[in-house]
């Protein structure tokens, strides 16, 4: 059997021209920043999605209410609330007061 010879490749690294370096340094300067606009985004928009869930769950409870209002308008309980909430009536005989506003 033959030996095969094994050729062995060398591999010199030669300084860079100055313009390469410049080039590289401009490159990891502009990712840098790339990156640190993105995480800024990043953080805007995550901001500004739990601002939208609280809104959301305001909403809900909001329509929970509104939906339970509008079971009630046929009843006499809901007719009273309205009356007295919406329309500022009291039922006849109740006591109300009225703050006086003359005096500060």
């Amino acid at each position: 059997m033959a030996r095969k010879k094994h050729t062995r490749i060398r591999i010199r690294f030669s300084h860079g021209s100055p313009l390469l370096k410049v080039l590289l340094i401009v490159t990891i300067i502009i990712c840098t920043v790339s990156l640190l606009t993105l995480q800024a985004a990043i953080t805007d928009v995550e901001n500004q999605t739990e601002l939208l869930r609280k809104q959301a769950v305001q909403l809900e409870k909001e329509n929970h209410n509104l939906a339970k209002n509008i079971a009630e308008i046929g009843t006499v309980q809901g007719i009273k609330r309205i009356a007295s909430q919406m329309l500022d009536l009291v039922e006849d005989g109740a006591n109300f007061f009225v703050p006086d506003t003359t005096n500060p």
